[in-house]
């Protein structure tokens, strides 16, 4: 009995600690306000640990393009997260932004190299150098066994697909070859040698004769022949749509005539004609009248807007009462606006004057056309006049090469080629032009110059030195600040003239014993209101080159 009371009460105390333990559990988040009251609760710190560094991440690196050709540029670029520095090698080092341009000697493999205080990564690209190509051989148009006449002067122009078209006349007749055409010889593509060409003959009697493209890279050739031993000059319009080494393909008519002036020696006529931005003919000539009664002369811009075989649509400006103006070189700015850059004679303070003009809008009136001098060239002591080329920025502004002549005098300084450009402003006013010397050897130039600008406006410059300085086709050009500073301009010699001698030698003409080859340099970047007034003159209307009308009537001589 004793026993079960003893369990019964030990059973008891079990119970009581059991549900007094579930009460204080119950309870032990509420607070206790006598306990509270007036005090403050101290909170334990959480501990916070630092998150395990990371390293950069290099999501792209590229060049573009991956291949190049020597001397050209390729692009690295990269998108980098977490990076503080960032790195390329070979030969560059510390690089900021996400792009570099680059310009290898040969294949190189570019290292990025991307870090921060957990470490680095790296990324590689390859930029493959192709290797200049093979020297270019140059050749004669005309084979050399089947030339049968001395030519030149010729005009080369690329159309639109890269065809490439030359126009150029032999520099006399014989009694043998009696016929004085024009050549057109055109090369569709891969004008690596004579074979590319082929070759036309159009017209007779022809001394200059000037090609331009329209912006369909359709031909258009100005011809001059001299008629009447030499005293007139007959002017012809050819033009040809397509098929353009067809002969029938081609129409052709004499357009005007001038009076020549006695000058002593061949005035040059190439640069004369150009086509404007809608393909529409214009040129310049010089007409020294038939007497001194004669009211035609001076120097006329001639143009026509449509049917331009027909000299019904030839119409003419009388810009100048010049005399002394000559070696006309025309071009038009994108728009359509004539530039004209031209050499004269200042009797008065005995200067060789090289002038540029220009007109913004109706043209056909003298008045809208303004210009200056743009440098008195040497004057004394000459034994070479000063040489130009004019051309026209995609913005409209002039640029000029200027070689200012072999001799004493002038504003610039002589047996000196320079780069003249009119970069802002009105380019009528001589404030606007800067000139800067490319810093090459005296009297480079001398023997011909050209200029082209490239698709960036940037300039290229083919010019000749003579016999004491070299004798040789030489290249200049340059990129960036090129009207500031001589620092942008590189040179280089393409050719002695004993080589291209020793690779393409000349035979003697019938009955000489000697040989000479007459040069000439062009070069070409890779690859451009109908107001009826100032009708006058005489229209030309013969039937044969030498007949001629004898009353003035409407028309354009």
């Amino acid at each position: 009995m004793k026993q079960q009371l003893f369990t019964h009460l030990f059973i008891l105390v079990v119970l009581l600690s059991i549900i007094s333990l579930a009460h204080r559990s119950a309870n032990a988040d509420v607070p206790d306000p006598a306990v509270d009251r007036g005090t403050s609760r101290l909170f334990l710190p959480v501990a916070i640990r630092s998150p395990t560094p990371v390293k950069p991440v290099i999501h792209s690196f590229t060049a573009n393009p991956a291949t190049i050709n020597s001397g050209a540029s390729s692009v690295l670029a990269w998108q980098v997260t977490g990076a503080t520095s960032l790195s390329i090698s070979p030969g560059i080092g510390a690089v900021t932004g996400n792009s570099k341009a680059v310009s290898p000697q040969s294949t190189t493999n570019y290292t990025l190299v991307a870090a921060n205080n957990a470490g680095s990564v790296s990324a590689a690209v390859t930029v493959t150098v192709n290797g200049p190509p093979a020297p270019a051989k140059g050749f004669f148009i005309v084979p050399t066994p089947d030339i049968e006449l001395p030519t030149s002067h010729p005009t080369v122009k690329v159309d639109p697909a890269g065809g490439v078209h030359v126009v150029f006349t032999p520099q006399s007749a014989t009694i043998d070859n009696p016929v004085r055409p024009a050549y057109y010889a055109y090369c569709p593509a891969n004008c690596a040698s004579p074979a590319a060409f082929k070759i036309i003959q159009l017209g007779d009697g022809v001394d200059f004769a000037a090609l331009d493209l329209d912006p369909q890279g359709r031909p258009r050739i100005l011809m001059r022949l001299p008629v009447q031993s030499g005293a007139v000059y007959l002017f012809q319009f050819w033009g040809c749509d397509a098929d353009c080494t067809n002969p029938a393909r081609w129409s052709g008519d004499s357009i005007g005539y001038a009076y020549a002036r006695q000058t002593g020696w061949v005035e040059s006529f190439i640069h004369s004609f150009a086509l404007d931005h809608q393909g529409r003919p214009r040129f310049i000539y010089y007409d020294a009248g038939a007497n001194t009664d004669d009211p035609h002369w001076g120097v006329f811009y001639a143009y026509c807007n449509t049917d331009c075989t027909s000299p019904a649509n030839w119409y003419e400006t009388r810009l100048l009462d010049d005399n002394h103006a000559r070696d006309f070189d025309l071009e038009f700015s994108p728009s359509g606006q004539p530039r004209l850059a031209f050499a004269t004679y200042n009797s008065e303070i005995v200067a060789q004057p090289v002038i540029y003009i220009e007109c913004n809008m109706n043209c056909e009136n003298t008045a809208n056309w303004a210009g200056f001098v743009l440098a008195n060239t040497v004057s004394a002591g000459v034994t070479h006049f000063a040489e130009f080329d004019l051309e026209v920025a995609t913005d409209g502004r002039p640029r000029l090469a200027l070689y200012t002549g072999t001799g004493s005098g002038g504003d610039l300084p002589p047996n000196t080629l320079f780069y003249l450009a009119c970069p802002a402003g009105n380019c009528a006013l001589e404030t606007s032009w800067t000139a800067v010397s490319p810093g090459l050897p005296t009297t480079h130039g001398e023997a011909g110059l050209a200029l082209a600008l490239d698709g960036q406006n940037r300039p290229r410059l083919a010019y000749h030195a003579p016999m004491a300085a070299g004798f040789g086709l030489s290249y200049a050009w340059c990129d960036a600040n090129c009207e500031g500073s001589a620092a942008g301009w590189q040179t280089k010699k393409l050719e002695a003239s004993e080589t291209v001698n020793n690779e393409l030698p000349v035979p003697p003409w019938p009955g000489c014993r000697w040989r000479w080859m007459l040069t000439g340099d062009r070069v070409l970047p890779t690859m451009p209101t109908t107001i009826r007034a100032g009708r006058a003159g005489r229209l030309l209307t013969p039937s044969s080159p030498g007949s001629w009308p004898a009353t003035s009537h409407n028309g354009y001589r």
